[in-house]
């Protein structure tokens, strides 16, 4: 458009494209601004104790009880204890964060009964004896009597008398030192699960690796099965969220909350020490699982080399976590059934391979994979021994029939 001097006036839409693209630019600079800052915090108070670890073996043997400890009289049941050795990885600052950390052992067969488990509560105190406390009292009672008698100058006397009585008593009695628990343990869901609470003192350390003995009730011929495990950091540290200073249930006493600082749950596939073929199904769970975590963690990193906005999005939603804080259960474990991992929630048996969007999604060796993993899971849930077997651990005779 011409101006009346003859110079070149832009129109109306060129003037309002480039104001729009120009408040684009802002509200994306403005987007990028409160994204940095909001996620500034969640990284640091993650970067603190993002590298605590918890491992396990995937595998464990199970052995006959001994008889001591067979207090099942049923026949349709048999005994067996098994060893959960469990690591914990604590670096830096963790160490001193961490105030105790929670295992819970929960099977999968509701069927499986807990008879005996160790370690049982502990406790420890600070006194290396007990406390000796005196009481002293001492009382003194004294009198006297003085008189000076003269007679002229002739003669001259003096009488005097004294009486003092002093008692004392020294009482003596030891206290007992004051005690707390370094290791509580019980059961839980009717005696199928149990778990154990460990916690730091000035003798007692949280790292490393410490054994949970397990004692089952199972039903007789059973040959495998599988536990849960769920281990849990609990301690003194910043929430994942940003928002929580402005929760009302947010501590305004600046001496920090206990939260969780790491959780990590694992699947543990239980077979009998006599039985090569539970062992080799076990074998296999184990090593499909591995091999699906490995190509879930590869898709992620090819993932995030396709930078776009949405996937931008995600890795900020993952960053703030939300839903990590809101789904906690009050027992302070996240549910699994939410899991943005659909390798989690498939291990947990929470995800049905033919109906999971997340894994419909997938390659079709992934997917194939994934069904694997679950075939094998049935067999080694339902592999039972032969019915002789069965019989014999009853004390009866197989009819002549059934030869």
């Amino acid at each position: 458009m011409l101006t009346s001097d003859g110079s070149q006036r832009p129109n109306g839409h060129t003037q309002s494209k480039t104001a729009c693209g120009s408040s684009q630019r802002q509200l994306i600079a403005v987007g990028c601004f409160l994204i940095g800052a909001l996620t500034q915090g969640v990284v640091s108070a993650t970067s603190t104790h993002g590298s605590i670890g918890f491992d396990l073996p995937s595998i464990a043997i199970a052995h006959p009880a001994p008889s001591r400890e067979n207090a099942s009289n049923d026949p349709t049941t048999e005994c067996i204890t098994l060893a959960m050795d469990v690591s914990v990885f604590l670096p830096g600052q963790a160490a001193d964060c961490v105030d105790h950390l929670i295992v819970r052992c929960i099977p999968r067969d509701t069927r499986w009964q807990v008879l005996d488990y160790t370690p049982k509560t502990e406790t420890t105190s600070d006194f290396a004896a007990p406390i000796e406390h005196k009481q002293l009292e001492e009382s003194t009672k004294s009198g006297g009597v003085s008189a000076d008698l003269s007679y002229a100058q002739l003669a001259s006397g003096h009488l005097g008398a004294e009486q003092g009585d002093k008692q004392s008593a020294t009482v003596t009695f030891q206290r007992h030192a004051p005690v707390q628990a370094h290791i509580t343990s019980g059961t839980f869901q009717r005696r199928s699960g149990v778990y154990f609470k460990l916690r730091r003192s000035a003798q007692h350390i949280l790292e490393g690796e410490r054994r949970f003995d397990l004692v089952y009730s199972i039903p007789a011929g059973m040959r495998g099965g599988l536990i849960d495990v769920q281990v849990l950091a609990i301690g003194l540290g910043s929430s994942r969220s940003p928002w929580d200073g402005m929760s009302l249930i947010a501590d305004k006493s600046g001496r920090g909350r206990h939260t969780s600082l790491h959780e990590d749950h694992f699947v543990v596939a239980v077979a009998k020490a006599d039985d090569a073929e539970a062992q080799r199904l076990a074998s296999q769970l184990a090593a499909t699982e591995q091999h699906l975590r490995e190509r879930s963690q590869q898709a992620v990193t090819e993932d995030l080399a396709k930078p776009s906005l949405s996937q931008l999005y995600r890795h900020v939603a993952a960053r703030l976590d939300w839903r990590a804080d809101h789904d906690r259960r009050e027992d302070g474990f996240q549910s699994i059934n939410e899991s943005d991992d659909w390798v989690d929630r498939l291990v947990h048996g929470s995800a049905d391979p033919y109906t999971d969007r997340a894994i419909a999604k997938l390659p079709v060796d992934v997917r194939v994979e994934a069904l694997r993993y679950c075939d094998l899971r049935r067999q080694l849930s339902e592999i039972r021994a032969p019915a002789k077997e069965v019989l014999a651990l009853r004390g009866e005779v197989a009819p002549p029939f059934d030869e």
